[in-house]
């Protein structure tokens, strides 16, 4: 084998173990993304949930102190909806660039077969 082949090989090698690499962080990235969106559904029907419980008229008596900590409570639960949209949109963001570079590598390996 000639040298200009070895490195030709040494080079595909590379290119694919970028690859790889490439295709383990996007699938990686698109378990997060899988996480976050279940996360987000849970958040959204546990935030759903405790509203209709304390929004809608019992026969019971409420006094201002529960209804007070339970808007209160609301209130945290949006900052925290706000704060997980806000992490989605980061790690969808991450995926869609990891996406990128792994069809970057996927073009290089294919420039060298």
């Amino acid at each position: 084998m000639t040298e200009s082949v070895q490195r030709l090989l040494t080079v595909r090698d590379q290119a694919r173990q970028a690859r790889d690499e490439a295709q383990r962080a996007l699938q990686q990235a698109e378990q997060q993304c899988a996480q976050a969106r279940s996360q987000g559904q849970m958040l959204q029907s546990y935030r759903s949930d405790t509203a209709v419980r304390w929004t809608t008229p019992r026969d019971r008596a409420t006094d201002t102190v529960q209804m007070d900590t339970a808007h209160h409570f609301l209130a945290r639960l949006d900052t925290a909806l706000r704060q997980h949209e806000f992490n989605l949109h980061q790690v969808t963001t991450q995926a869609t660039q990891r996406r990128a570079a792994l069809l970057a590598a996927e073009t290089r390996l294919a420039a060298l077969n």
